[in-house]
């Protein structure tokens, strides 16, 4: 798609924008395409066409040196337009005409012949209309262009002072002329032609023959039929709407027969053949400007148009089956149920009642005292609505009140009427009630006893029975035993869920073609009274599958899944349904859960972003052929080398090897929610299959070898239809040094290094008994070496013998059995990171019960830390004896550092668990974890305090805590939050405290199983840094 702009030409892929200034950067007037594709504009002083350079890309070629030079002193060109091999170009004080040479133009050079022609007073504007050429002359009238001169009309000096924006053909006969994409009303007449209104097309004297008669549009007379002969009024119900906000060119003819008129300050008018008004498209239809200064209609897609506003483009689709209702018209909420009444088209939403104002297009509010409104019921004249607020009834688009809820005891949020007594209406609320009409008016008959759940969907079967689908607690089914008034009295209710095969959570029900089906968001079920349980059923399953969790049945017996996509299924003769969902694809991403389908084949769908209005009856081609291009191609960093313009007999580039690195940016030409484009890509000769759908519009190679390479790109729109696909060919050269000259280049050295060979083999002879001799040395003191090595393996035995000596004894040291509590139990871990670590724990179990258990890190590892955990284990024997952790911490700590250890201290952390007491304290060591199991959460205990060898006299912190029932704490070394991976990242607190989390509820040795395996799952094949050790304590 090519635009005009203040920058010069604004080129549209469907996903990228490129600007083609002009040479003189002026703006960009006007635009024509000619059959071959060739792309002509106008601007200011200058004008010619956009050519394909040698890389690709588009390039503006002026035709002003074809222009003699008396003829060059011109400002804007107003108007472009191609005429069978010619291209016009209108100015004030010329109209040029550039007709290129038959053969293909040259690059830089083009060939051909301009004609000019003079006003007498200067041109206003040009159309062409049925492959004739007309031009507004001021003070003079209404020109075409007749054996290359321009002649009057007959009757055309009426406009010598009369401005003309429009002129369109006029078939008599319209092939058809369908209502709007959004109808003004229901049974309206069509606007009849005027009795007066000549449209002819004869040969007599003093007329010219039309082939059909033309729409003219002027400013400030309004609308005009031109029949070749004369000029008749046309009048249309928007005549003053056009003259008031400035009827401006060039207005299109639809193929429809309907015509779309654009104004300078009042967006633009869809018009009827007949010259009734279907719609106005302004801002307050959507349109973000109402100042539209061009309109343009794609032959190739002929529902869509595009519109030039003030501030920016507007694609729509006037002859489309879809239209949208969204805040901008008037819904700003989501779309709960849908209905018509008297006419009157009702929507429910999150934000209350509102109905459709056909004339306006747009919906307004009708007061009531709830935002939220769920569903319909017409019953004695008035439209029942169930709000959050009670039940209400609407009567001339005014609410009044029929039973409000009072202290939420009447949410109404469905009705269902009974087939055995039509004046009754049943109300799923939080439960289920009942309402008749009786004495013209409502009356509240009582509702189930001890039923409170939130009733969604209702459907009474042949039986008289009621099936109920809730929220979130299943499903219900009421019988009735009587029904009269006492219905209430002796109504029995069943509950469904998953023992009867239902899944937990929203379950629907509905009635299609007599039969009930029952809908959670991802199956359909029916029930099976034999065995009393719900299987599921693939009678309505759509094709592709499809989430889809509301059913309906309009009166067309078509069925409609709805959801996160939409399909609609029609029945066959032979059984089963055939699902269409490509008109639906554009709105897939959308929540739609309530539809309503009307008599004459439209269907409202309502979601969460508004309305969808889907006509049923226009015909829209959703295979139609676009192509995929292959837009740019760039080598390394910024080097483009395809500019996305394929120029016939191209030749495939040849790359250096140096230059193997490519970037390819592609797009395609489906402009129906460009957005959502999807593409893949193939580069043939590297790429064995063919990429996965992306919405990526661009791919990268790098390092290519060198070969020949074919790369491939479609795309698949938003109806999933796929598109042409594109190409692009080139190769890559070999490296330089597998190039013919590098070959022989390596003969050429090969030649000399037989030469030097020679010369070296003499000097080796002369060389070897030097060889001879330094072996001899070699060896010497190779036998040297290995006895240094025996003395040294010899040496690393003995220390081998120390250390396995000091890990039995650090071993003998730590509890070789877990205390067993009646009210607890325990799990300890430890893995060391050397033959002797620095970790330590132990335990003691007093007579009381009362339970004294430590965990420790000494300084380093092997025999020092060794040295420092035998200094504990003796500390903790003596001290565990007193009444408090905090107590032994501090004596411990005098004691080492009495002991005068230099550079060496002991983390401990010490607590006392006596039944659900726990007392803990710490010095130096990482957080303990305990985990509460009636919040689920994870807390830090967190102790301060400096490790034992530091201060003799430190006041150490110590903490109570009461533990219920399975509650769990971790004690750990810090070896395990200092678990690094392969790229040196360490684990960390807060993944550590996740590890635990993830297991707290199990038991000891799973928790400390999974925070094993957690830590090794991190760390890799990174061997363990640090001494490992965990202290479990669940309270059962």
């Amino acid at each position: 798609m090519y635009f005009g702009n203040t920058s010069g030409i604004l080129e549209y892929d469907g996903t990228a924008w490129q600007l083609m200034p002009f040479p003189n950067k002026s703006i960009c007037r006007s635009l024509d395409k000619n059959a071959e594709g060739r792309i002509y504009a106008g601007g200011v002083g200058d004008f010619g066409y956009l050519a394909v350079d040698p890389i690709g890309q588009l390039r503006f070629v002026s035709l002003l040196p074809q222009v003699r030079e008396n003829a060059r002193d011109f400002a804007d060109v107003w108007v472009t337009r191609v005429l069978d091999e010619s291209t016009y170009f209108l100015t004030e004080n010329f109209l040029f005409r550039w007709t290129p040479a038959p053969a293909p133009l040259q690059e830089g050079e083009p060939l051909g012949e301009m004609k000019i022609w003079q006003p007498a007073n200067t041109f206003h504007q040009g159309f062409v209309v049925d492959g004739v050429l007309y031009v507004r002359e001021r003070g003079k009238g209404l020109l075409r262009l007749h054996a290359d001169a321009l002649q009057l009309v007959p009757g055309g000096e009426q406009f010598a002072d009369e401005r003309i924006y429009v002129m369109l053909p006029f078939p008599v006969s319209p092939a058809d002329s369908a209502s709007s994409v959004m109808p003004e009303g229901r049974g309206r007449q069509p606007f009849p032609l005027q009795a007066n209104a000549r449209v002819r097309s004869n040969s007599a004297k003093g007329e010219i023959v039309l082939p059909n008669p033309i729409l003219i549009g002027t400013h400030p007379r309004g609308l005009f039929l031109y029949d070749g002969h004369s000029f008749t009024p046309f009048k249309t119900e928007a005549d003053q709407y056009l003259r008031n906000s400035g009827l401006y060119l060039p207005g299109l003819a639809l193929r429809n027969g309907n015509f779309l008129l654009n104004t300078r300050s009042g967006g633009a008018v869809l018009l009827e053949h007949s010259g009734r008004l279907l719609q106005t498209l302004d801002r307050n239809s959507g349109l973000p400007d109402n100042a539209v200064y061009y309109a343009y209609a794609d032959p190739s897609r002929p529902q869509t148009q595009w519109l030039a506003l003030d501030n920016g483009i507007a694609r729509v689709e006037l002859t489309g089956a879809v239209s949208f209702f969204d805040a901008e018209r008037g819904l700003a909420s989501s779309v709960r149920k849908i209905t018509r009444h008297h006419g009157v088209l009702y929507v429910a939403t999150n934000a209350g009642v509102s109905y459709l104002d056909a004339a306006a297009a747009t919906f307004k509010t009708i007061q009531l005292p709830t935002e939220q409104s769920w569903d319909f019921f017409a019953r004695a004249g008035q439209l029942l609505v169930a709000t959050n607020a009670g039940v209400y009834a609407i009567r001339d688009k005014q609410a009044q009140v029929v039973r409000p809820s009072r202290n939420n005891d009447f949410n109404a949020g469905v009705f269902q009427s009974t087939q055995w007594d039509d004046r009754r209406v049943f109300v799923g609320i939080n439960g289920l009630a009942s309402l008749r009409w009786e004495n013209g008016g409502w009356r509240e008959e009582g509702r189930a006893r001890g039923v409170q759940d939130e009733i969604r969907t209702l459907v009474e079967t042949e039986d008289g029975k009621l099936w109920a689908g809730t929220y979130a607690t299943g499903l219900l089914r009421f019988s009735f035993a009587a029904r009269d008034q006492s219905l209430w009295e002796s109504v029995q209710v069943e509950r469904f869920g998953p023992e009867h095969g239902l899944p937990i959570g929203w379950v629907g029900v509905y009635e299609i073609n007599h039969t009930t089906y029952f809908c959670s968001p991802d199956r359909i079920y029916r029930f099976d009274p034999a065995s009393h349980r719900f299987v599921v059923d693939r009678t309505l399953m759509v094709t592709p599958p499809q989430p889809g969790w509301v059913l309906y049945e309009d009166q067309q017996q078509r069925v409609w899944t709805l959801g996160r996509g939409i399909a609609m299924g029609t029945r066959q003769a032979a059984g089963g349904y055939h699902w269409l969902t490509a008109p639906f694809q554009r709105f897939s991403a959308e929540l739609v859960s309530t539809i309503y389908a009307e008599d004459d084949g439209v269907v409202w769908l309502g979601g969460g972003n508004g309305l969808i209005r889907y006509d049923s009856n226009r015909e829209v081609n959703h295979n139609a052929d676009y192509p995929a291009l292959v837009r740019r191609v760039v080598m390394g960093k910024d080097s483009l080398i395809f500019g996305g313009v394929e120029r016939p007999g191209r030749e495939a580039p040849a790359l250096p090897y140096v230059h193997n690195n490519l970037r390819f940016a592609y797009s395609a030409t489906s402009y129906a929610d460009a957005g959502r484009l999807q593409f893949q890509t193939r580069l043939e000769g590297f790429d064995e299959e063919w990429s996965n759908w992306s919405d990526k519009t661009e791919r990268e190679y790098t390092n290519l070898p060198e070969g020949n390479y074919h790369f491939r790109v479609r795309a698949k729109n938003v109806y999933e239809h796929a598109s042409r696909e594109a190409a692009y060919q080139f190769s890559i050269l070999p490296p330089w040094y597998r190039s013919w000259w590098a070959y022989g280049g390596y003969a050429l050295v090969c030649g000399l290094l037989v030469f030097a060979v020679d010369r070296i083999q003499r000097r080796r002879l002369l060389a070897k008994e030097r060889e001879r001799s330094a072996f001899r040395e070699a060896k010497l003191r190779a036998e040297a070496a290995e006895l240094q090595a025996r003395v040294l393996e010899a040496e690393n035995a003995r220390k081998t013998q120390e250390l396995e000596a000091a890990r039995k004894l650090q071993l003998s040291m730590l509890p070789q059995t877990i205390p067993q509590l009646p009210h607890c139990n325990i799990a300890v871990y430890m893995q060391t990171a050397t033959e002797v670590g620095g970790d330590y724990y132990d335990f003691k179990l007093h007579e009381d019960g009362t339970l004294t258990a430590a965990l420790g890190d000494a300084t380093g590892h092997g025999l020092r830390a060794g040295t420092m955990v035998t200094a504990t284990k003796s500390l903790f024997n003596a001290l565990a004896e007193e009444p408090e952790p905090a107590q032994i911490l501090r004596k411990a700590a005098k004691a080492l550092k009495a002991m005068g250890f230099r550079e060496l201290f002991m983390a401990l952390t010490v607590i006392k668990l006596k039944e659900q007491r726990l007392q803990i304290a710490a010095a130096g060591m990482p957080f303990a974890l305990l985990y509460r199991a009636a919040t689920g959460q994870v807390e830090e205990v967190m102790l301060k305090g400096m490790p034992l060898g530091s201060f003799a006299d430190f006041q150490y912190q110590q903490q109570e805590l009461v533990l219920h029932k399975d509650d769990t704490v971790l004690l750990m070394s810090d070896g395990f939050m200092e678990t690094f991976d392969a790229q040196g990242e360490m684990l960390g607190e807060e993944p550590a405290k996740a590890l635990f989390a993830e297991a707290a509820q199990r038991s000891p040795e799973q928790i400390i199983a999974h925070l094993v395996a957690g830590g090794k799952a991190w760390a890799g094949d990174r061997p363990q840094d640090d001494d490992v050790t965990f202290l479990v304590i669940k309270v059962k």
